[in-house]
């Protein structure tokens, strides 16, 4: 992508913020006036993050002058614009300019929006759809999130199409969406076609039988045909409850796939798809207190890759657990926590042949108005172990957080973690000695706002 491009956009949206005629409060519903109404929300972070190694085997390498440490101090901003006309159409924007690593990334380069590998500051396109809406139908249109109800399965940005109805309690979702795929397809717009891309039908209802208590149900199915004479159909059915109460959050989903990837194991034999996951947890506040818990697990394959059967989970790996070295760390996500690390990238999916189970505990005070300490505590496992090399324990996840808020919107936090692994994390992520299982530490401190 042409980053030039991103800043003429950038300058464009800034002039249309700033050259609009102020609306008064009153006319914010955007029928008394022929100019749309604007609002510019924005997301700020820098963050330094630091970890003793980068895997869980101290054995120094043949050739390591750079030592095995992992450290970066990096910003981050997140604008997004929104344009609401009189029609009630809204058009949304995000872009996200970062990961722009202090020692890496250059702002005094000749041209500083380069191509990222470039060094110079980065930047993507992140949401870009249009939303119209009324008492009972919405149509969202573009590139934007869509998600599951569990989020276990789909929980991806991807160009789509979702329309809604709304009868009272009832909520009807159908979605269309064409997922990011790796086939090659030629450089040009005119060698592109559907013939090798990824989508994904669905359905969903959703039921509100009492306020904040809701029933979900959603049918999907994926069509991917990436792998080059070998289609894949995947269908994934999820059933589940959420509660979002004043003092409480609960949730409890579980999920069944099956399918057929043709042509896809030894011997261009039919492989026959069938996973299951499940996830539960809540949230419970009294006070200054809170206390949080989760599960979930995804099913693992049978002994033999390969053969007919896939019986293991496909995912996006995404969960509601708090863990940032099992799971995903969501103040900024490095893309080495272990429950993708240890799996298999399928196109925009991932799939852990081995199963994974993950249970986190956490507690967190408000110390103060201010102040808030929080502490988790996690462990996984596999759920196959002669799919994790004869072994299944993943290790325990512990982790101190403390956040300071400066203001409502301005914030500073400091989190130090420590990780001891198990033979089964130890045999997918070490570079040497796949059976050392030395402890991994670091911290992550930083500032976050929001505007």
């Amino acid at each position: 992508m042409n980053q030039s491009i991103i800043k003429c956009i950038l300058l464009s949206l800034m002039s249309v913020f700033w050259c609009q005629p102020a609306l008064s409060q009153k006319s914010m519903d955007c029928g008394q006036t022929g100019h749309p109404c604007v609002s510019l929300n924005a997301d700020f972070s820098t963050i330094l993050h630091l970890r003793n190694d980068t895997d869980f085997d101290s054995t120094p390498r043949y050739y390591d002058v750079d030592g095995q440490s992992q450290g970066q101090v990096a910003t981050f901003f997140s604008p997004t614009l929104k344009l609401k006309n009189k029609d009630n159409i809204e058009l949304v924007y995000r872009i996200e300019l970062g990961w722009n690593g202090w020692s890496r990334n250059d702002p005094g380069l000749p041209n500083q929006f380069l191509a990222p590998e470039q060094n110079g500051l980065s930047a993507r396109h992140k949401e870009i759809w249009v939303n119209w809406q009324d008492e009972a139908y919405e149509l969202k249109v573009g590139y934007q999130r869509i998600a599951d109800p569990s989020r276990l399965f789909l929980d991806h940005f991807a160009g789509a199409v979702q329309f809604s109805v709304r009868l009272q309690a009832h909520r009807f979702t159908l979605l269309a969406a064409q997922l990011p795929e790796t086939a090659y397809e030629g450089l040009d717009v005119a060698s592109d076609n559907f013939l090798t891309d990824s989508f994904v039908f669905g359905g969903t209802y959703q039921f509100e039988f009492k306020p904040g208590f809701e029933i979900d149900s959603a049918v999907y199915s994926r069509f991917d045909q990436q792998s080059i004479g070998r289609p894949l159909m995947l269908s994934t059915a999820v059933a589940g409850l959420r509660i979002d109460a004043k003092d409480y959050e609960a949730w409890f989903h579980i999920l069944g796939q099956f399918g057929q990837w043709h042509g896809g194991g030894v011997g261009n034999r039919d492989v026959r798809l069938m996973g299951s996951a499940v996830q539960a947890g809540g949230t419970r506040r009294m006070g200054r207190l809170t206390l949080g818990v989760n599960v979930f697990a995804l099913s693992p394959d049978d002994d033999h890759h390969g053969n007919q059967s896939q019986l293991a989970f496909i995912g996006s790996a995404k969960n509601n657990s708090r863990t940032r070295v099992l799971t995903e760390d969501e103040t900024r996500d490095r893309y080495d926590n272990l429950d993708e690390s240890m799996g298999t990238f399928w196109g925009a999916f991932i799939v852990n042949p081995a199963g994974l189970m993950v249970a986190d505990l956490s507690v967190g005070y408000g110390v103060t108005n201010d102040y808030e300490l929080g502490f988790v505590v996690g462990t996984g496992t596999t759920l196959n172990e002669k799919r994790s090399f004869g072994n299944t324990y993943v290790g325990t996840e512990l982790a101190l957080n403390n956040t300071l808020k400066m203001s409502q919107t301005l914030s500073v936090f400091l989190s130090g973690f420590a990780f001891l692994p198990g033979e089964a994390a130890a045999a997918f992520i070490n570079d040497i000695d796949r059976q050392s299982t030395d402890y991994l530490y670091g911290l992550a401190t930083g500032l976050q706002a929001q505007f």
